[in-house]
């Protein structure tokens, strides 16, 4: 009996963990949405120093660098995309232990960067895992575009 209440408390407590989908997420007038005053939330545009996070700066074509993003987001472990247009991508990512969900976007303006956002649904801190894992797929995603960028350059017809 025993066994079985504390298998209910944490199903219920993983289920709360997990909170709702935000519904005020997107562009908005090119930009994507700040970050509310909680630390555990990093973004690309219009942000205080704590919440901020530089964009992805890429060199080929938008469509390249979108490919290459999504390959490295979908071979991401507990991630779900839960939008996705040619210039926009929203996910979900949950933690291992507890499924915690932090909501994940991606946009590709005019120019050639890629704006990010990365916020926990629930909770004060988040011990820097937004921006750790947004800097981790900043590190994937240069690595890729060297390949890409050298390829290019290399099958560049001669003058």
């Amino acid at each position: 009996m025993k066994q079985r209440v504390m298998v209910l408390f944490f199903s219920l407590l993983i289920c709360a963990c997990s909170g709702s989908r935000p519904m005020n997420l997107g562009v908005k007038a090119g930009l994507l949405v700040p970050c509310p005053g909680k630390p555990n939330c990093v973004v690309t545009n219009e942000a205080d120093q704590k919440h901020y996070i530089p964009p992805i700066p890429y060199s080929c074509d938008q469509d390249v660098a979108f490919g290459i993003l999504k390959d490295i987001l979908v071979g991401m472990e507990r991630t779900e995309i839960i939008e996705e247009t040619p210039i926009y991508i929203r996910l979900e990512f949950k933690t291992k232990t507890f499924g915690f969900v932090d909501d994940v976007e991606f946009y590709f303006p005019s120019e050639p960067v890629i704006y990010m956002r990365s916020a926990s649904r629930v909770g004060l801190s988040d011990l820097g895992v937004n921006r750790k894992r947004l800097e981790k797929i900043r590190s994937l995603f240069e690595e890729k575009i060297k390949d890409v960028d050298i390829s290019t350059v290399e099958e560049a017809p001669e003058e």
